[in-house]
């Protein structure tokens, strides 16, 4: 398996992906769309389960790729 390497603007891109996902998760529960819900817990819960792996088989690069501007 080829080491991926990963800068901190991939985690927060992926991480921020997951949250927001969920917090729509939190959103059908509230307005009861409970089939959509699971639909997409169970969605998010393999896309977070899939980053997991790849950030721990990654080496992470303490450095901002072209995307952030610390500027902003």
């Amino acid at each position: 398996m080829t080491e991926q390497t990963l800068n901190l603007d991939d985690v927060t891109r992926e991480v921020a992906d997951v949250i927001n996902n969920f917090e729509l998760v939190k959103d059908c529960v509230i307005d009861g769309d409970i089939d959509t819900a699971k639909t997409l817990y169970a969605r998010t819960l393999e896309q977070a389960k899939k980053f997991g792996r790849r950030l721990a088989y990654s080496e992470i690069k303490l450095e901002f790729g072209a995307v952030f501007d610390p500027n902003c």
